[in-house]
C-alpha cells in the first residue's frame, strides 16, 4: 500500500510541475502494476508500462527510489515479474522469476 501511496504521490506530483495529466505521466493501470511488482531496477520498472510514458522513462531513477523507500518501510520484498503464457486456445498469467 506504501508503494502504490508513494507513486501516485510521485505521479500527480511531476502532472502538477510539467502542466500534464496524471494519465499522461502514468496510467492508471501501470500505476497499479508498478504497485504490484515492485521493480528493483531500470529495466523491471521500463518492463511494467507499454509503452513507456516519457516522464517515467525520463525519471525513472527517482520512482525506483520511491520505490525503494515504500519497500523498506513496509518490510516488503519484490515479487517475481508476471509473465504471460499464449497458446492457441488460451492465455495463462504465471508468477515465475525465471519468466518459465
Amino acid at each position: 500500500m506504501k508503494a502504490f501511496a508513494g507513486v501516485f504521490a510521485w505521479r500527480d506530483r511531476v502532472a502538477r510541475e510539467e502542466d500534464e495529466s496524471t494519465r499522461y505521466v502514468l496510467p492508471n493501470h501501470m500505476l497499479f502494476r508498478i504497485s504490484e511488482t515492485l521493480p528493483t531496477d531500470v529495466n523491471s520498472l521500463l518492463a511494467c508500462c507499454n509503452p513507456v510514458p516519457p516522464l517515467v522513462r525520463l525519471q525513472a531513477h527517482d520512482l525506483l527510489s520511491i520505490i525503494e523507500d515504500a519497500r523498506k518501510d513496509s518490510g516488503l520484498s519484490p515479487q517475481p515479474f508476471i509473465f504471460t503464457r499464449y497458446s492457441e486456445s488460451t492465455s495463462v498469467a504465471v508468477r515465475d522469476s525465471e519468466g518459465k
